[in-house]
């Protein structure tokens, strides 16, 4: 009989689905009074909960947090925090040899594993908006 097998690391629930994840699989969002902003890095200070990257569980969440914006607004935000913080874990990485010429990973660490999260998010919200679920 096999025994099940925990995932490493920090598990978090999704606010709108109820489901236990990674903590790195899920998008921090910080509530600062009336202000909703994404937390790439979990470092912002404030109120965090943590939300699966697909249309579903951003709009679900937005009426849990009683914030009006709309999900182009939000999905608009999104990418370009994390245009930014890619272009910056790139650079770093890049430097430091991290990465092969093609972009392709060659050390694994905290800077190429967030890399690899995010364009994986980017992926999972631009199927999201085509979709439309």
């Amino acid at each position: 009989m096999k025994a099940s097998v925990a995932p490493k690391g920090p598990i978090r629930t999704c606010i709108s689905c109820r489901e236990s994840a990674r903590k790195e699989d899920l998008l921090r969002v910080v509530k600062q009074g009336e202000l909703l902003t994404i937390d790439l890095l979990g470092v912002e200070s404030g109120r965090g909960h943590y939300v699966h990257v697909t249309e579903k569980c951003i709009n679900i969440s937005q009426r849990k947090l009683r914030k009006a914006k709309s999900f182009s607004d939000f999905h608009n935000q999104f990418l370009l925090l994390v245009e930014g913080q890619l272009k910056k874990d790139r650079s770093s990485a890049n430097r430091f040899g991290w990465l092969d010429s093609a972009g392709l990973v060659q050390v694994t660490n905290r800077v190429t594993k967030r890399i690899q999260t995010l364009q994986t998010w980017t992926k999972q919200f631009a199927s999201a908006t085509t979709s439309g679920c």
